[in-house]
């Protein structure tokens, strides 16, 4: 009668030992399977993005992610993983010529899932790190899905084809001009002006 309650308390002790020793996240980040990053407007979206660039489209391909790899709680979900050739950064450490893998969760309503980027397309991405939150082994991702992505409409494709921030310095009036969001039903507007502000760019040249 004694043995029984010593062997609980060990067990009870065990599993508390194993919970402290399970993988956690060391920020403030949700694990990437959260499906609560729809933002309100542009400022959110550049606040929790930790990297914002104009990229190529390089390669596309599907795969099954484990996006919280936890010894307990693991939940794979299918993503397309692009590589992507930075081109332009407006935030963040990545240069351009660098290659940079971001995925697209394709389970989620908020990525729409019939909608893939295609190869060679050039584009704005608002992605999120997870390096800091100890997930720095997946791809980067789509901040606030495909609110995060956005497009330079063909009309002004002449105009900005030397580069966004080139254009800017060299005639703020195109600071008007509207980028396309890849998500059709988002109500959130970017304009040029907006991704120089991100960036801490002026029409002076002043970063």
């Amino acid at each position: 009668m004694v043995k029984k309650p010593l062997s609980v308390i060990i067990l009870i002790a065990l599993l508390l030992i194993l919970a402290a020793c399970s993988p956690q996240s060391s920020g403030n980040l949700p694990p990437p399977n959260i499906e609560i990053w729809i933002r309100q407007d542009i400022d959110g979206i550049a606040r929790f993005s930790t990297d914002i660039i104009r990229a190529e489209v390089l390669s596309s391909k599907e795969e099954r992610v484990d996006v919280i790899l936890s010894d307990t709680n693991s939940l794979v979900k299918r993503h397309n993983v692009y590589d992507l050739k930075v081109i332009e950064v407006f935030k963040g450490d990545s240069e351009a010529g660098d290659i940079v893998k971001a995925m697209q969760d394709i389970e989620s309503v908020n990525n729409q899932n019939n909608v893939t980027l295609n190869i060679g397309s050039n584009l704005v991405f608002f992605l999120r790190s997870f390096e800091s939150d100890g997930f720095g082994h997946l791809p980067m991702a789509f901040e606030g899905g495909l609110q995060g992505v956005y497009w330079v409409p063909s009309k002004h494709a002449d105009l900005l084809a030397d580069g966004i921030e080139t254009a800017y310095l060299a005639d703020s009036s195109v600071s008007d001009i509207v980028l396309t969001a890849f998500d059709l039903y988002s109500e959130i507007t970017l304009t040029i002006r907006d991704l120089m502000q991100i960036a801490g760019v002026d029409s002076a040249g002043h970063g």
